[in-house]
C-alpha cells in the first residue's frame, strides 16, 4: 500500500512540475500577445478572447484550455487592478481640484 501511495504522489509531483514548466514557457508569450492587442480590456471575458485568438499560433500553443484560461485570467486581474488604481487616482485628483477651486471662489 505504501509503495502505491509513493508512486501516485511521485506521479502527481511530476505532473505538477510539467504543468509549471509549460506555464512558465507559455505565460510570457500569451501575455505579450494579449498586451499587444487593442481589443483586450479589463472587462474582456475568456470566452471572447478564446474566439478572438482561436486562430492565433501563440494561443494555440497552449493546448490545455484550463492553462490558457489561467494565464488569461492572471493578465485580466492585473488589468483590473491597474484600472482600479487609475480610477482612484482620477477621483483623488478631481476631489483635490474641487477643493482647491472651492477655496478660491
Amino acid at each position: 500500500m505504501t509503495w502505491n501511495l509513493q508512486y501516485t504522489n511521485g506521479l502527481r509531483a511530476k505532473e505538477q512540475e510539467e504543468k509549471e514548466a509549460r506555464l512558465a514557457k507559455l505565460r510570457p508569450a500569451i501575455r505579450n500577445m494579449l498586451k499587444g492587442n487593442p481589443n483586450v480590456f479589463h472587462y474582456t471575458t475568456f470566452r471572447t478572447a478564446d474566439k478572438l485568438f482561436a486562430q492565433h499560433p501563440i494561443w494555440q500553443q497552449a493546448r490545455i484550455e484550463a492553462e490558457r484560461k489561467l494565464i488569461f485570467e492572471e493578465y485580466i486581474a492585473e488589468l483590473k487592478q491597474r484600472e482600479m488604481v487609475r480610477c482612484f487616482m482620477v477621483f483623488i485628483v478631481s476631489a483635490l481640484l474641487s477643493f482647491i477651486f472651492s477655496q478660491w471662489i
